[in-house]
């Protein structure tokens, strides 16, 4: 399965790769270092998206930092059924 992730904080991103052994990017696995709202928002990432896997929240794990009805209805929009 083609795997991306969307990570804003470049240190979650090295750590996992040191710690976790998080494999380099390859034909399966992308891990991208930004927005997570504003992916869902391109409309170039609609559609492209069987699963997603939502983990947003802040520093201290107290809340979810995106938790809106626009970013959710994004998250629709990049299921390949959400226009049928």
């Amino acid at each position: 399965m083609k795997t991306t992730a969307v990570e804003i904080n470049p240190t979650v991103i090295s750590a996992n790769r040191h710690w976790f052994h998080l494999p380099d990017d390859d034909e399966r696995l992308r891990v991208l270092n930004e927005d997570a709202g504003q992916w869902v928002a391109d409309a170039a990432n609609w559609g492209m998206a069987q699963v997603l896997n939502v983990d947003l929240y802040d520093h201290e794990a107290a809340a979810p930092v995106l938790d809106d009805e626009a970013f959710y209805a994004d998250c629709v929009a990049c299921w390949p059924t959400a226009g049928s």
